[in-house]
């Protein structure tokens, strides 16, 4: 073992090295350490996204000039297709299963039409509600 002091306590396995005070003290240091990581760390992506412009930029840097309604919504529109895609293809997923002899079969998707017919509904009486909101 090299040294003395904290890290030779740590590393050595040495508790009487390691102080009450001493413990306090790196944790001190190593929260300091920390925050001005994670502060540079924000700070750079507030500098990234600025450079670009746009929507990004609003968001990092604070600046709601980039963010627009139109780009606003555009954004919604574009992570709600996302969001049905996303869904619809796990639904369909959902049609490949197993037999009872463990091999593999596909269900025919009229069978789960109840359900996708269902949540059809459901995206429907919500735009409905939504828009008698508005």
């Amino acid at each position: 073992m090299l040294g003395g002091g904290a890290m030779a306590a740590l590393w050595g396995g040495d508790p009487a090295g390691l102080t009450p005070q001493l413990s306090l003290e790196m944790n001190r240091r190593l929260q300091a350490l920390l925050e001005d990581t994670l502060l540079k760390n924000i700070t750079l992506k507030k500098e990234i996204a600025m450079l670009g412009g746009g929507a990004m930029a609003a968001l990092w840097g604070g600046d709601p000039a980039g963010l627009t309604p139109q780009l606003s919504l555009e954004m919604n529109r574009r992570l709600q297709a996302l969001l049905e895609d996303t869904l619809l293809k796990n639904i369909t997923l959902k049609v490949h299963d197993k037999d009872e002899r463990g091999r593999d079969r596909m269900t025919k998707i009229q069978d789960h039409q109840e359900n996708i017919d269902t949540l059809g509904e459901e995206i429907a009486r919500l735009k409905a509600e939504k828009q008698t909101e508005h």
